[in-house]
Protein backbone atom coordinates (compact mmCIF):
# COMPACT_ATOMS: atom_id res chain seq x y z
CA UNK A 1 0.00 0.00 0.00
CA UNK A 2 2.90 2.38 0.66
CA UNK A 3 4.14 1.82 -2.89
CA UNK A 4 0.65 2.53 -4.26
CA UNK A 5 0.31 5.72 -2.22
CA UNK A 6 3.75 6.94 -3.35
CA UNK A 7 2.82 6.19 -6.97
CA UNK A 8 -0.39 8.20 -6.63
CA UNK A 9 1.49 11.11 -5.06
CA UNK A 10 3.99 11.20 -7.91
CA UNK A 11 1.17 11.14 -10.45
CA UNK A 12 -0.50 14.07 -8.69
CA UNK A 13 2.77 16.04 -8.70
CA UNK A 14 4.10 15.27 -12.17
CA UNK A 15 1.05 14.20 -14.14
CA UNK A 16 2.60 10.84 -15.04
CA UNK A 17 2.37 7.49 -13.40
CA UNK A 18 5.18 5.39 -11.95
CA UNK A 19 3.98 1.83 -11.47
CA UNK A 20 4.01 0.69 -7.82
CA UNK A 21 5.96 -2.31 -9.06
CA UNK A 22 8.94 0.01 -9.63
CA UNK A 23 9.24 0.48 -5.87
CA UNK A 24 9.15 -3.27 -5.28
CA UNK A 25 12.06 -4.05 -7.59
CA UNK A 26 15.74 -4.07 -6.65
CA UNK A 27 16.40 -0.45 -7.63
CA UNK A 28 19.06 1.60 -5.92
CA UNK A 29 17.92 5.05 -4.77
CA UNK A 30 19.73 6.83 -7.67
CA UNK A 31 18.17 4.42 -10.18
CA UNK A 32 14.71 5.04 -8.76
CA UNK A 33 15.20 8.81 -8.80
CA UNK A 34 16.38 8.64 -12.40
CA UNK A 35 13.24 6.69 -13.29
CA UNK A 36 10.97 9.26 -11.61
CA UNK A 37 12.77 12.25 -13.13
CA UNK A 38 12.68 10.64 -16.55
CA UNK A 39 8.91 10.29 -16.39
CA UNK A 40 8.34 13.78 -14.99
CA UNK A 41 10.31 15.32 -17.87
CA UNK A 42 7.76 14.07 -20.37
CA UNK A 43 4.94 16.29 -21.56
CA UNK A 44 2.19 16.60 -18.99
CA UNK A 45 -1.22 15.18 -19.85
CA UNK A 46 -4.03 17.55 -19.05
CA UNK A 47 -7.15 15.95 -17.64
CA UNK A 48 -10.36 16.76 -19.55
CA UNK A 49 -12.61 19.43 -18.15
CA UNK A 50 -15.49 18.07 -16.14
CA UNK A 51 -19.00 19.40 -16.40
CA UNK A 52 -20.56 20.16 -13.02
CA UNK A 53 -24.35 20.03 -13.35
CA UNK A 54 -26.41 20.79 -10.27
CA UNK A 55 -27.76 17.38 -9.34
CA UNK A 56 -28.79 15.76 -6.12
CA UNK A 57 -26.29 13.45 -4.45
CA UNK A 58 -26.64 11.27 -1.40
CA UNK A 59 -24.73 11.96 1.78
CA UNK A 60 -21.49 10.03 1.86
CA UNK A 61 -20.85 7.84 4.91
CA UNK A 62 -17.24 9.06 5.08
CA UNK A 63 -17.29 12.32 6.98
CA UNK A 64 -17.21 10.86 10.49
CA UNK A 65 -14.35 9.03 12.13
CA UNK A 66 -11.54 10.46 10.01
CA UNK A 67 -8.24 11.69 11.39
CA UNK A 68 -7.21 15.13 10.13
CA UNK A 69 -4.13 13.63 8.47
CA UNK A 70 -6.25 11.15 6.49
CA UNK A 71 -8.80 13.81 5.57
CA UNK A 72 -6.00 16.08 4.30
CA UNK A 73 -4.64 13.18 2.24
CA UNK A 74 -7.97 12.74 0.47
CA UNK A 75 -8.48 16.50 -0.01
CA UNK A 76 -5.10 16.69 -1.75
CA UNK A 77 -6.11 13.85 -4.08
CA UNK A 78 -9.37 15.61 -4.98
CA UNK A 79 -7.56 18.91 -5.53
CA UNK A 80 -4.99 17.22 -7.80
CA UNK A 81 -7.87 16.07 -10.02
CA UNK A 82 -9.32 19.57 -10.24
CA UNK A 83 -12.48 18.56 -8.37
CA UNK A 84 -12.36 21.22 -5.64
CA UNK A 85 -13.61 24.79 -6.06
CA UNK A 86 -10.97 27.54 -6.54
CA UNK A 87 -9.66 28.75 -3.19
CA UNK A 88 -10.71 25.59 -1.36
CA UNK A 89 -7.10 24.94 -0.38
CA UNK A 90 -7.01 28.32 1.42
CA UNK A 91 -9.68 27.26 3.92
CA UNK A 92 -8.17 27.30 7.41
CA UNK A 93 -10.72 24.93 8.94
CA UNK A 94 -9.44 21.55 10.15
CA UNK A 95 -9.07 19.08 7.26
CA UNK A 96 -11.76 16.78 8.63
CA UNK A 97 -14.29 19.66 8.70
CA UNK A 98 -13.24 20.77 5.22
CA UNK A 99 -13.76 17.25 3.91
CA UNK A 100 -17.19 17.05 5.53
CA UNK A 101 -18.23 20.32 3.83
CA UNK A 102 -16.90 19.14 0.47
CA UNK A 103 -18.81 15.86 0.66
CA UNK A 104 -22.04 17.59 1.69
CA UNK A 105 -22.00 20.51 -0.71
CA UNK A 106 -20.18 19.40 -3.85
CA UNK A 107 -22.40 18.49 -6.77
CA UNK A 108 -20.01 17.26 -9.45
CA UNK A 109 -19.13 14.01 -7.70
CA UNK A 110 -20.07 11.67 -4.89
CA UNK A 111 -17.49 9.91 -2.75
CA UNK A 112 -18.31 6.46 -1.44
CA UNK A 113 -16.54 3.40 0.00
CA UNK A 114 -15.75 0.55 -2.34
CA UNK A 115 -16.93 -3.01 -2.01
CA UNK A 116 -14.30 -5.58 -1.14
CA UNK A 117 -14.44 -6.86 -4.71
CA UNK A 118 -13.82 -3.39 -6.14
CA UNK A 119 -10.95 -2.82 -3.72
CA UNK A 120 -9.31 -6.09 -4.79
CA UNK A 121 -9.56 -5.24 -8.50
CA UNK A 122 -8.27 -1.70 -7.84
CA UNK A 123 -5.30 -3.11 -5.91
CA UNK A 124 -4.36 -5.50 -8.73
CA UNK A 125 -4.69 -2.70 -11.30
CA UNK A 126 -2.41 -0.49 -9.21
CA UNK A 127 0.30 -3.14 -9.34
CA UNK A 128 -0.05 -3.48 -13.10
CA UNK A 129 -1.78 -0.43 -14.67
CA UNK A 130 -1.33 -1.75 -18.22
CA UNK A 131 -3.08 -5.01 -17.34
CA UNK A 132 -6.11 -5.57 -19.59
CA UNK A 133 -7.23 -8.86 -18.05
CA UNK A 134 -10.17 -6.99 -16.49
CA UNK A 135 -11.41 -5.53 -19.79
CA UNK A 136 -14.86 -6.99 -20.50
CA UNK A 137 -15.80 -6.80 -24.16
CA UNK A 138 -18.66 -7.61 -26.45
CA UNK A 139 -18.87 -6.99 -30.17
CA UNK A 140 -21.56 -7.19 -32.83
CA UNK A 141 -21.76 -6.91 -36.57
CA UNK A 142 -24.50 -4.51 -37.63
CA UNK A 143 -25.78 -5.13 -41.13
CA UNK A 144 -27.69 -1.85 -41.23
CA UNK A 145 -27.05 1.87 -41.36
CA UNK A 146 -25.82 3.29 -38.04
CA UNK A 147 -26.57 6.88 -37.08
CA UNK A 148 -23.35 7.91 -35.33
CA UNK A 149 -24.86 10.91 -33.55
CA UNK A 150 -27.79 8.88 -32.28
CA UNK A 151 -25.42 6.15 -31.10
CA UNK A 152 -23.31 8.72 -29.26
CA UNK A 153 -26.44 10.07 -27.53
CA UNK A 154 -27.49 6.53 -26.67
CA UNK A 155 -24.11 5.81 -25.07
CA UNK A 156 -24.34 9.01 -23.04
CA UNK A 157 -27.85 8.14 -21.89
CA UNK A 158 -26.71 4.65 -20.87
CA UNK A 159 -23.82 6.07 -18.84
CA UNK A 160 -26.15 8.58 -17.20
CA UNK A 161 -28.49 5.73 -16.27
CA UNK A 162 -25.75 3.58 -14.70
CA UNK A 163 -23.60 5.38 -12.07
CA UNK A 164 -21.10 2.50 -12.09
CA UNK A 165 -20.13 3.44 -15.65
CA UNK A 166 -19.14 6.98 -14.59
CA UNK A 167 -17.20 5.94 -11.53
CA UNK A 168 -13.47 6.38 -11.09
CA UNK A 169 -11.37 5.69 -8.02
CA UNK A 170 -9.28 7.75 -5.65
CA UNK A 171 -6.91 6.61 -2.91
CA UNK A 172 -7.02 8.21 0.50
CA UNK A 173 -5.88 7.13 3.96
CA UNK A 174 -4.43 3.97 2.46
CA UNK A 175 -7.61 2.66 0.83
CA UNK A 176 -9.56 3.21 -2.40
CA UNK A 177 -12.88 5.05 -2.70
CA UNK A 178 -15.44 5.31 -5.45
CA UNK A 179 -15.63 8.73 -7.08
CA UNK A 180 -19.02 8.76 -8.79
CA UNK A 181 -19.06 11.60 -11.32
CA UNK A 182 -22.23 13.51 -12.14
CA UNK A 183 -21.14 14.11 -15.73
CA UNK A 184 -21.21 11.17 -18.12
CA UNK A 185 -17.69 10.35 -19.27
CA UNK A 186 -16.95 7.71 -21.87
CA UNK A 187 -14.77 7.09 -24.92
CA UNK A 188 -16.64 7.00 -28.23
CA UNK A 189 -14.60 6.29 -31.36
CA UNK A 190 -15.63 6.02 -34.99
CA UNK A 191 -13.21 4.30 -37.33
CA UNK A 192 -13.21 4.15 -41.12
CA UNK A 193 -12.82 0.48 -41.96
CA UNK A 194 -13.12 0.84 -45.72
CA UNK A 195 -11.00 -1.75 -47.48
CA UNK A 196 -10.50 -3.96 -44.43
CA UNK A 197 -11.39 -7.63 -44.69
CA UNK A 198 -13.01 -9.58 -41.84
CA UNK A 199 -9.70 -10.70 -40.34
CA UNK A 200 -8.33 -7.14 -40.36
CA UNK A 201 -11.48 -5.82 -38.71
CA UNK A 202 -11.18 -8.53 -36.06
CA UNK A 203 -7.56 -7.57 -35.39
CA UNK A 204 -8.54 -3.90 -35.15
CA UNK A 205 -11.28 -4.63 -32.62
CA UNK A 206 -8.88 -6.77 -30.60
CA UNK A 207 -6.42 -3.86 -30.53
CA UNK A 208 -9.04 -1.45 -29.19
CA UNK A 209 -10.33 -4.05 -26.77
CA UNK A 210 -6.88 -4.58 -25.29
CA UNK A 211 -6.04 -0.94 -24.62
CA UNK A 212 -5.98 -0.28 -20.85
CA UNK A 213 -8.82 1.55 -19.10
CA UNK A 214 -7.71 4.03 -16.43
CA UNK A 215 -9.49 3.44 -13.11
CA UNK A 216 -8.24 6.70 -11.64
CA UNK A 217 -8.79 9.16 -14.50
CA UNK A 218 -11.39 7.30 -16.49
CA UNK A 219 -13.29 6.71 -18.57
CA UNK A 220 -13.91 3.05 -17.83
CA UNK A 221 -16.20 2.56 -20.84
CA UNK A 222 -15.05 2.53 -24.46
CA UNK A 223 -17.33 2.24 -27.49
CA UNK A 224 -15.85 1.75 -30.95
CA UNK A 225 -17.79 1.82 -34.22
CA UNK A 226 -15.94 0.49 -37.29
CA UNK A 227 -17.72 1.20 -40.56
CA UNK A 228 -16.88 -0.52 -43.85
CA UNK A 229 -19.90 0.83 -45.64
CA UNK A 230 -23.37 2.26 -45.17
CA UNK A 231 -24.78 -1.07 -44.00
CA UNK A 232 -21.64 -2.91 -42.93
CA UNK A 233 -20.63 -1.91 -39.40
CA UNK A 234 -18.98 -3.44 -36.34
CA UNK A 235 -19.63 -2.28 -32.79
CA UNK A 236 -17.28 -2.95 -29.87
CA UNK A 237 -18.08 -2.12 -26.24
CA UNK A 238 -15.35 -2.39 -23.59
CA UNK A 239 -16.14 -2.03 -19.86
CA UNK A 240 -13.77 -2.46 -16.96
CA UNK A 241 -14.65 -5.40 -14.71
CA UNK A 242 -14.67 -3.06 -11.70
CA UNK A 243 -17.96 -1.68 -13.06
CA UNK A 244 -19.56 -4.78 -14.55
CA UNK A 245 -19.63 -8.56 -14.73
CA UNK A 246 -21.01 -11.01 -17.27
CA UNK A 247 -24.61 -10.48 -16.15
CA UNK A 248 -24.49 -6.70 -15.97
CA UNK A 249 -22.76 -6.47 -19.35
CA UNK A 250 -25.94 -8.00 -20.78
CA UNK A 251 -27.95 -5.30 -19.02
CA UNK A 252 -25.74 -2.55 -20.45
CA UNK A 253 -26.04 -4.05 -23.94
CA UNK A 254 -29.82 -4.15 -23.66
CA UNK A 255 -30.04 -0.58 -22.36
CA UNK A 256 -27.71 0.66 -25.10
CA UNK A 257 -29.88 -1.02 -27.73
CA UNK A 258 -33.09 0.48 -26.26
CA UNK A 259 -31.56 3.95 -25.89
CA UNK A 260 -30.35 3.87 -29.49
CA UNK A 261 -33.80 2.94 -30.74
CA UNK A 262 -35.27 5.89 -28.84
CA UNK A 263 -32.46 8.24 -29.91
CA UNK A 264 -33.28 7.54 -33.55
CA UNK A 265 -36.73 9.00 -32.92
CA UNK A 266 -35.52 11.84 -30.69
CA UNK A 267 -37.29 10.32 -27.69
CA UNK A 268 -34.56 9.71 -25.13
CA UNK A 269 -36.02 11.88 -22.39
CA UNK A 270 -34.97 11.36 -18.78
CA UNK A 271 -33.47 7.98 -18.02
CA UNK A 272 -35.09 5.90 -15.31
CA UNK A 273 -32.80 5.25 -12.36
CA UNK A 274 -31.33 1.81 -11.82
CA UNK A 275 -30.33 0.12 -8.59
CA UNK A 276 -27.09 1.69 -7.45
CA UNK A 277 -24.00 -0.35 -6.73
CA UNK A 278 -23.54 1.73 -3.59
CA UNK A 279 -26.68 0.02 -2.27
CA UNK A 280 -24.79 -3.27 -2.47
CA UNK A 281 -21.81 -1.68 -0.69
CA UNK A 282 -24.15 -0.63 2.14
CA UNK A 283 -25.58 -4.15 2.33
CA UNK A 284 -22.11 -5.73 2.30
CA UNK A 285 -20.83 -3.46 5.07
CA UNK A 286 -23.90 -4.23 7.19
CA UNK A 287 -23.68 -7.98 6.54
CA UNK A 288 -20.03 -8.07 7.61
CA UNK A 289 -21.11 -6.77 11.01
CA UNK A 290 -23.56 -9.66 11.49
CA UNK A 291 -22.80 -13.05 13.12
CA UNK A 292 -23.30 -14.83 9.79
CA UNK A 293 -20.15 -13.16 8.45
CA UNK A 294 -18.07 -14.56 11.29
CA UNK A 295 -19.53 -18.01 10.74
CA UNK A 296 -18.75 -17.84 7.03
CA UNK A 297 -15.17 -16.77 7.76
CA UNK A 298 -14.69 -19.71 10.12
CA UNK A 299 -16.10 -22.09 7.49
CA UNK A 300 -13.63 -20.88 4.84
CA UNK A 301 -10.72 -21.01 7.26
CA UNK A 302 -11.59 -24.63 7.92
CA UNK A 303 -11.85 -25.43 4.22
CA UNK A 304 -8.49 -23.81 3.47
CA UNK A 305 -6.67 -25.01 6.57
CA UNK A 306 -4.59 -27.65 4.75
CA UNK A 307 -3.66 -26.39 1.27
CA UNK A 308 -1.69 -28.73 -0.98
CA UNK A 309 2.07 -28.34 -0.63
CA UNK A 310 2.50 -28.46 -4.40
CA UNK A 311 0.03 -27.98 -7.24
CA UNK A 312 0.78 -29.99 -10.37
CA UNK A 313 -0.83 -28.22 -13.30
CA UNK A 314 -1.15 -30.05 -16.63
CA UNK A 315 1.77 -29.29 -18.92
CA UNK A 316 1.41 -32.03 -21.54
CA UNK A 317 0.51 -29.56 -24.28
CA UNK A 318 3.41 -28.23 -26.30
CA UNK A 319 1.96 -24.77 -25.84
CA UNK A 320 2.29 -25.01 -22.05
CA UNK A 321 5.90 -24.47 -21.06
CA UNK A 322 7.48 -26.53 -18.26
CA UNK A 323 7.78 -24.70 -14.96
CA UNK A 324 11.53 -24.24 -15.42
CA UNK A 325 10.97 -22.39 -18.72
CA UNK A 326 8.15 -20.11 -17.57
CA UNK A 327 8.68 -16.37 -17.36
CA UNK A 328 9.19 -14.90 -13.87
CA UNK A 329 6.33 -12.44 -14.44
CA UNK A 330 2.74 -13.09 -15.46
CA UNK A 331 2.06 -12.28 -19.11
CA UNK A 332 -1.67 -13.14 -19.12
CA UNK A 333 -1.37 -14.99 -22.44
CA UNK A 334 -3.54 -18.09 -22.28
CA UNK A 335 -4.05 -21.08 -24.51
CA UNK A 336 -6.94 -23.43 -25.25
CA UNK A 337 -7.08 -27.01 -24.02
CA UNK A 338 -9.64 -29.14 -25.83
CA UNK A 339 -11.14 -32.25 -24.31
CA UNK A 340 -14.37 -34.28 -24.50
CA UNK A 341 -16.64 -35.64 -21.80
CA UNK A 342 -18.43 -38.90 -22.30
CA UNK A 343 -22.18 -39.26 -21.80
CA UNK A 344 -21.88 -40.46 -18.19
CA UNK A 345 -19.75 -37.47 -17.14
CA UNK A 346 -22.12 -35.13 -18.91
CA UNK A 347 -25.13 -36.56 -17.07
CA UNK A 348 -23.30 -36.31 -13.73
CA UNK A 349 -22.41 -32.68 -14.43
CA UNK A 350 -26.00 -31.78 -15.29
CA UNK A 351 -27.25 -33.57 -12.19
CA UNK A 352 -24.78 -31.67 -10.04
Amino acid sequence: MLAIRLSNRLQALFGHRVSPAEFLRDHTVPELLARVVGISSQAAVTAPDRVEPAVETRASPLADGWADEDALDLLEELAARGLLAPGADEDTAPPRERLRVVLEEHRSFELYPTSHGQAAIWFMQQLSPENVAYNLMFAARVAAKVDEEALDRAVRATVERHPALRTVFVEGAGRPYQLILSAAEYEFLTVDGSGLDDEEVHDLLVTYGHEPLDLERGPILRVVLVSRGAEDNFLLVVIHHVAADASSVDVVARDLRDCYARALHGDLGTQAAVARYTDFVDWERAWLERPEAGEALLWWRKQLADPPAHLDLPAASAELAPAADRLPETNLRGVYMTFCWDADDTRRLKAY
